[in-house]
């Protein structure tokens, strides 16, 4: 929720005509400090379920993050304006995404 809640007031700071630096930044600080969260209790999640194989799916993981890094990087370069409001967007958009997939996966467990 943490990183929901950065994400949505990094896209409304970068959408203002002027965003303000303090805005910009405590939301970028907020969204990439519960990265570690994230990241490390979702390893730890997915580890879980599949103890067996704990190696071959660690570095699954880490191959899904850089190649999904890669994706979206190129293709946020592709709306490049000179301004923040594709770099908040997609910042945005990710969370959101996670979040949605984080709880569609919780209604299929159940």
């Amino acid at each position: 929720m943490l990183q929901l809640i950065s994400g949505i007031t990094l896209a409304i700071s970068v959408l203002m005509p002027e965003p303000q630096l303090w805005s910009v930044f405590a939301s970028i600080v907020l969204y990439v400090g519960s990265l570690g969260l994230v990241f490390g209790n979702g390893t730890a999640t997915i580890l879980n379920h599949n103890p067996e194989v704990a190696g071959s799916a660690n570095a699954t993981i880490g191959i899904a993050r850089f190649a999904i890094s890669a994706l979206i990087g190129s293709i946020m370069a592709l709306f490049h304006t000179g301004d923040l409001i594709p770099f908040g967007l997609v910042l945005f958009f990710c969370t959101l995404s996670g979040n949605i997939l984080y709880n569609w996966a919780l209604r299929i467990k159940s």
